[in-house]
């Protein structure tokens, strides 16, 4: 079993696709208007509780509709990778309609299961208030340290991953849960060895995405103020002052910076899905 650095390299391509990118953050806009809506009405109720219902509510409709969106992404990530095919947004978003349960409540169970098995050793360690029961207790300690390690690594892992199998296997909550386990259980070294290497690739490229994109801004800010003598005006006034139409510029360019940024910043979230992707299909050819 080894994954070769052309396998990743292939991600980069994999992820630079429009439709991809849209379709995520399209989702992700989406999952953001929803719950500002939410807060934004949770402002208007004078109850503390009701505004923190309301502000749940609107976490959890982002998070359902984020997810569901890269549920739908990474299906065309896997499909891309695999045979070449390029499926369309609405194929991508038929499939996670099929799969909603799995690619909505997958990634929750895994935490929940690690908050859970967590509250149950808190539990348990709470009767080492008792001098002889903390004897006993002490030599759970390095069991304890094992299977933290475990969890935190099924957390660790299946957040990257998660999507990932349900992408490739089709698989329910229960099947999902168990191949994550599995991964962390049978493959724990390659993981942290690609997942390492794939961290470092996605850092850099998303370093040289965001400076390149920067640089880009600023200068075209810079060409756009000066040539339309927006800096010399303001720069004139006593009191800095626009006039209308100056000020739906204004509005319009800061708007567009904001669209563009999230769309290039939306590249390496797909460049994530890829890289975890190819890790899972090599992998899941060692542990079968």
């Amino acid at each position: 079993m080894r994954l070769t650095i052309e396998e990743l390299f292939d991600g980069f391509e994999v992820a630079a696709d429009m439709k991809k990118i849209l379709l995520v953050f399209a989702g992700t806009l989406l999952g953001w208007l929803c719950f500002m809506f939410f807060v934004w009405a949770g402002g208007f109720v004078k109850s503390d509780l009701a505004f923190g219902i309301l502000s749940v509510v609107g976490y959890i409709l982002n998070y359902g509709v984020c997810t569901f969106a890269l549920g739908a992404s990474n299906r065309m990530v896997y499909k891309e990778l695999t045979t070449g095919e390029s499926l369309s947004p609405a194929e991508g978003i038929a499939f996670a309609r099929k799969n909603l349960g799995s690619i909505l409540f997958s990634p929750a169970a895994i935490f929940i299961i690690v908050a859970a098995v967590l509250a149950v050793e808190f539990a348990v360690f709470m009767l080492g208030r008792f001098d002889l029961i903390a004897v006993v207790l002490s030599l759970l300690t390095a069991p304890a340290i094992m299977l933290n390690a475990v969890l935190l690594a099924c957390a660790m892992f299946g957040s990257v991953l998660t999507l990932a199998v349900i992408a490739v296997d089709e698989s329910g909550i229960a099947g999902t849960v168990a191949k994550i386990y599995t991964l962390v259980r049978r493959a724990s070294i390659p993981l942290i060895m690609y997942m390492s290497l794939a961290l470092l690739l996605g850092i850099a490229a998303t370093m040289i995405i965001a400076l390149i994109f920067v640089l880009a801004t600023v200068i075209s800010v810079m060409m756009f103020g000066g040539a339309s003598q927006i800096f010399i005006n303001l720069s004139a006034m006593e009191v800095p002052a626009l006039s209308l139409p100056l000020q739906a510029a204004t509005v319009i360019g800061f708007i567009s910076i904001y669209v563009l940024a999230a769309m290039v910043f939306t590249y390496p979230v797909i460049l994530l899905q890829s890289f975890a992707t190819s890790i899972y299909l090599k992998i899941k050819e060692h542990i079968k």
